[in-house]
């Protein structure tokens, strides 16, 4: 176990690909943070930056891609700027785009979505992290029938066709009337092209799409809270769970404020304490209540706080384990009890399978998977096995006593 010399306000953010370098970010005082980046097999300090606020309400003003190994944030020396600094060389590169708004990373490819409102260029623009060349734009156009503009929900990458789905509000010139489009582009590399073009309802703010090219949104408008599943290849709703739920009279809205996830396959949707089977429509795993769910958007995983003083009275207030499941089937893969540290997955960036490490949000890394508690595995075997063993006792003594009985 090793323990990096990290400040008191300092945390873990995540491993950079697959190597043994952790990335940190420290929040001192004033208008900058620093960035640093340590190898964690011999506790040393690699790099580090200083990055602004900037224009920026975050907390945390900066958007980290631990798997292309950098992170997009203001740059030190032109602090109302975006720039893509390089964890692996500790280089900084200007994008070079005004009024930025960042998207979202690519799940696979290194690149990034970014939205630039308020100018004569593009509206979208997907550009590559290393080349920093833009490899997909898109410009609301207008024509004789409508004019049509960039939606406020954002782009989505759908990672098996290869594509990005763009949604858009489209108005007509004759009678005004405003409809909500989604077009789906194929990203090429020498050119794109408009693949599918549909009109919809309108997204939710919390969009998001699976490794299948599903993309889901929270529907406010039915009783309970749902979430709808829209094929963008067909431009159809293709499934919603709870698959009970009924539209109520008078909402006017799709938008919501509670997030759904899907699991890295693509099977299995979590909403609101039930995982979902997409394909079966049935609940794989349904949260009982003395378990909250934590970290899911983000962990790749459920993390599940298990209190046990529901089950088992006052005497087991200050019981508590974390549960650690599968979030494309809900089984358990490991438990642990609640300590000071956080769990160790609840963020997937701060677990390095192939080096068999993972960090802490205090920077001390552990070996992954947590090694089994073999005596407490045996004390809860023996504990199980015990009104077996008991009734085989009773049986024998009861067979025993017969014959004692007959031989008289």
């Amino acid at each position: 176990m090793q323990s990096l010399p990290l400040n008191r306000d300092e945390g873990a953010l995540g491993f950079i690909g697959d190597s043994e370098s952790l990335a940190t970010f420290d929040r001192t005082q004033g208008a900058v943070c620093k960035v640093r980046v340590w190898d964690v097999r011999h506790g040393s300090k690699l790099r580090e930056s200083s990055v602004p606020y900037g224009n920026t309400v975050m907390s945390i003003p900066f958007y980290m891609s631990p798997q292309h190994g950098v992170l997009v944030a203001y740059m030190p020396d032109a602090p109302n700027d975006l720039g893509i600094f390089d964890l692996r060389t500790g280089f900084w590169k200007p994008l070079k785009l005004e009024f930025t708004e960042f998207l979202m990373f690519h799940p696979v490819r290194p690149w990034a979505a970014f939205r630039v409102p308020g100018h004569d260029g593009p509206d979208t623009v997907v550009i590559d992290l290393r080349t920093l060349r833009h490899v997909f734009e898109w410009k609301g156009k207008e024509t004789e029938k409508e004019v049509v503009y960039g939606s406020e929900a954002p782009a989505l990458f759908l990672l098996r066709s290869e594509s990005i789905l763009i949604p858009a509000t489209a108005r007509d010139r004759e009678s005004d009337e405003l409809r909500h489009r989604v077009e789906v582009w194929k990203i090429d590399e020498k050119e794109s092209r408009l693949e599918k073009q549909f009109d919809v309802l309108k997204f939710g703010e919390h969009t998001i799409a699976s490794a299948t090219d599903l993309v889901a949104w929270t529907d406010v408008t039915t009783e309970p809270v749902s979430v709808q599943l829209f094929d963008p290849h067909t431009g159809r709703i293709v499934g919603r769970f709870p698959p009970t739920a009924k539209c109520r009279e008078g909402a006017d809205s799709s938008s919501g404020n509670e997030a759904a996830a899907f699991s890295v396959n693509g099977r299995a949707l979590y909403f609101e304490g039930v995982l979902w089977d997409v394909d079966q429509g049935r609940p794989l795993w349904t949260k009982a209540d003395h378990e909250s769910c934590f970290d899911y958007l983000t962990a790749k995983v459920l993390n599940v706080e298990e209190r046990w003083d529901h089950a088992f009275g006052e005497w087991a207030k200050s019981l508590t384990t974390w549960a650690v499941r599968d979030m494309s089937t809900g089984r358990l893969i490991y438990r642990l009890w609640e300590d000071a540290s956080i769990s160790p997955v609840s963020d997937a960036e701060l677990i390095n399978p192939k080096a068999g490490i993972y960090s802490d949000g205090n920077g001390v890394i552990h070996d992954y998977p947590p090694h089994v508690n073999y005596p407490l595995f045996a004390l809860c075997q023996t504990i199980l096995a015990l009104p077996l063993v008991l009734l085989w006792a009773a049986l024998r003594w009861r067979r025993m006593r017969r014959m004692r009985m007959a031989n008289r």
